[in-house]
């Protein structure tokens, strides 16, 4: 989930995914596989599970999200941060 503009960086943010159906509809994200995204079965993305790992650790890809879905996890992120309310509406 890191911009590509870090790129020249050690390490990168990534969000976890799962096969897990668990219901979690606040941080957990369904993707479905597409022709698009080269998933080879439904996943969640684990937005409680943001992290930033070395390159190094990082295997060969398993798919790409969509356009759409990479909105839906931005959204999510700012909701799980608490980024996306103004600060009058926090306790």
């Amino acid at each position: 989930m890191q911009d590509e503009a870090f790129d020249a960086t050690d390490s990168i943010t990534v969000c976890a995914f799962t096969t897990d159906e668990t219901e979690a509809p606040l941080f957990r994200l369904p993707v479905e596989p597409n022709s698009r995204n080269g998933l080879n079965s439904p996943c969640r993305l684990m937005v409680d599970k943001i992290t930033t790992i070395p390159k190094t650790k990082v295997g060969t890809r398993v798919g790409r999200l969509d356009d759409e879905d990479i909105v839906r996890l931005n959204q999510a992120v700012l909701v799980f941060l608490g980024l996306a309310g103004s600060p009058k509406t926090r306790t």
